[in-house]
């Protein structure tokens, strides 16, 4: 684990829908689960992260909170590879499905 450097992932998260949704179907968005999920998962080897970054990562949830799409805003091609196959691991029971949310993450070399 010495080799993986752990993301400070300063998630000044906008969890936040993209899309409209209908106020009458709005389910609560467990906002701490999805961070403490993305803290604790999301991690970038030092050959993958070459300096500080900031990525937008745009991904929707099916009903039962899998990832099924994930979009990484980002020049680096292997920070985009790398946090797509991330995300898509990762569940998020609590999120609504069928909605684009976005989250941004800090990335930071310790």
């Amino acid at each position: 684990m010495k080799n993986l450097k752990k993301l400070t992932v300063t998630v000044g998260l906008v969890i936040g829908s993209l899309l409209s949704v209908n106020a009458n179907t709005t389910k609560t968005i467990s906002l701490p689960e999805a961070e403490k999920e993305i803290k604790e998962c999301v991690k970038l080897n030092n050959t993958v992260l070459k300096h500080d970054e900031r990525v937008e990562v745009l991904f929707t949830v099916t009903k039962t909170g899998e990832v099924n799409f994930v979009f990484v805003k980002s020049n680096n091609e292997e920070v985009k590879t790398e946090l797509t196959k991330q995300f898509s691991k990762l569940h998020f029971a609590s999120l609504k499905g069928e909605v684009v949310h976005s989250v941004v993450l800090n990335l930071k070399l310790i």
